[in-house]
C-alpha cells in the first residue's frame, strides 16, 4: 500500500511540474524576475499574464496560474510599471 501511495504522489508531482512548466513560469524562469525589472522584460520572461489588477495608482498585480493546479505566482508592479516584489505557492 505505501508503494502505491508513492508512486501516485511521485505522478501527481510529475504531472504539477509539468503543467507548471509549460505555461512559461517555472520555478526557475520565475526566480529569474528581479526587483527593477519592466513590465515588458516580465511578460519576456514568463509570458502573458492569466490575470492583472490594478490595486490603486501604485500597485498593479500580474499573476500567473495555469489551469489544473493550484500553483499561483503573482509578481507586483509598482507606479513607474517595475517590479516592487514577487511570491508564489509552490
Amino acid at each position: 500500500m505505501l508503494v502505491i501511495t508513492g508512486i501516485v504522489v511521485i505522478a501527481f508531482m510529475a504531472f504539477s511540474i509539468r503543467v507548471m512548466t509549460s505555461h512559461g513560469y517555472g520555478s526557475g524562469k520565475f526566480e529569474q524576475v528581479q526587483p527593477g525589472m519592466t513590465m515588458q522584460e516580465v511578460q519576456n520572461l514568463l509570458g502573458k499574464p492569466s490575470s492583472t489588477e490594478q490595486v490603486d495608482a501604485d500597485l498593479t498585480i500580474w499573476r500567473y496560474a495555469p489551469d489544473w493546479t493550484w500553483c499561483m505566482a503573482e509578481v507586483r508592479f509598482d507606479s513607474t510599471g517595475k517590479v516592487e516584489s514577487k511570491d508564489h505557492d509552490h
